[in-house]
């Protein structure tokens, strides 16, 4: 809340609450839903593509997809998992 004086965030997740492990690359706000929640799309370099539901006393997140990196043979063949 940027009209409040102190410099603290009003919500703080963690690792247990579902906090990224790696930098996160991108956020896309989306709109309201019909209980007026503010929700947020983050993607990071963990792989997860999270969504966060900002109501007023808690954050909820929810993985929307896990992305992973396919490594290329020479060849131009994905390698196996």
């Amino acid at each position: 809340d940027v009209r409040n004086k102190v410099n603290r965030p009003i919500f703080q997740s963690t690792v247990k609450t579902g906090k990224h492990t790696d930098p996160v690359w991108q956020i896309c706000w989306q709109e309201e839903d019909l209980a007026k929640n503010l929700n947020f799309f983050s993607v990071a370099t963990d792989g997860r593509v999270t969504l966060w539901t900002m109501s007023k006393n808690e954050l909820q997140h929810t993985d929307v997809m896990e992305l992973k990196l396919i490594g290329m043979h020479k060849d131009g063949v994905p390698d196996a998992e």
